[in-house]
């Protein structure tokens, strides 16, 4: 039979070694658990707004959500992930390399990340590098068919109108609904000089999503090749319409008004791509 005073001396043994294993730095398990999963969980709602303020297009706000994230969190990948894409959204690509040299340095790999890397690469002119970033993103996923276009545009600017013509049709086999892929084939047959095609190519990429100006203009410019200025002129004001502070759409305009004995027109055509210029040189100065 234990005696009351022989049950306190045991309690006093077992609060004396807690009380050393806590100086020693020991923790509860159940404890260490709790907080871990407490700290998962503010992360994933942490992100969970990110991607929120990514779908509402407020990208700034983002990358403001996922900054504080990867501050207090120095290993947390899944918000350096997201920060790349944000930066590079913004046309941030020296932000955007950076953190994705960040995740290849913590052995982190993927699929996406060869793929972002390649877009940033192909942002950036630097098309050797995207061309090779984008066959190692098919070598982790073999449909992905984004890095057959970004395979496609990279070999179109380097020239060689073959490859980009068979990373076109890499896309449409796996995705036959995709615009890029026709876009990219119009503005080949245009370099080909095949017009016909090229009106045909931009036609079906139209249909598929009026509003990629690119196709637009690839119409506009096969219709001018047609001799069908009317329909060429109309084709190309869309394309200046949906092309925000592109340039591409008022400069074949210019020309086709000239063309056409339309100086007026012409002049007035060359205004607006003057803005759009000014535009896009304030907002890269951030006024």
């Amino acid at each position: 039979m234990t005696t009351g005073v022989e049950g306190g001396e045991g309690q006093a043994v077992q609060l004396a070694a807690v009380r050393h294993l806590a100086e020693l730095g020991y923790e509860d398990p159940w404890d260490v658990a709790a907080r871990r999963a407490a700290a998962q969980h503010a992360e994933q709602e942490q992100l969970r707004q990110a991607e929120e303020f990514f779908r509402s297009g407020d990208v700034p706000a983002a990358i403001g959500r996922l900054k504080s994230l990867a501050e207090a969190d120095a290993h947390s990948t899944a918000a350096r992930r997201l920060l790349a894409k944000a930066y590079y959204l913004l046309g941030r690509f020296s932000d955007a390399d950076a953190e994705l040299d960040w995740l290849q340095f913590s052995g982190v790999e993927g699929a996406d990340l060869a793929l972002l890397r390649a877009a940033v690469a192909l942002r950036r002119r630097d098309y050797a590098t995207a061309l090779d970033q984008a066959r190692y993103a098919k070598d982790l996923q073999p449909t992905l068919a984004d890095a057959d276009v970004i395979m496609a545009e990279a070999s179109f600017r380097r020239g060689d109108l073959a490859a980009a013509e068979r990373a076109c049709c890499a896309v449409l086999a796996h995705l036959p609904q995709n615009t890029a892929a026709p876009t990219m084939l119009a503005a080949v047959a245009l370099q080909r000089g095949q017009w016909e095609a090229a009106a045909d190519w931009a036609l079906q990429a139209i249909e598929c999503d009026p509003g990629r100006w690119q196709a637009h203009c690839h119409l506009g410019r096969a219709l001018v090749e047609l001799h069908r200025p009317a329909e060429a002129r109309v084709a190309l004001e869309n394309a200046a319409r949906l092309a925000g502070d592109r340039v591409a759409p008022y400069f074949w305009l210019v020309r086709l008004c000239r063309a056409t004995g339309d100086g007026a027109a012409a002049a007035g055509f060359r205004s607006a791509a003057r803005a759009a210029i000014s535009r896009r040189r304030a907002r890269a100065a951030g006024t």
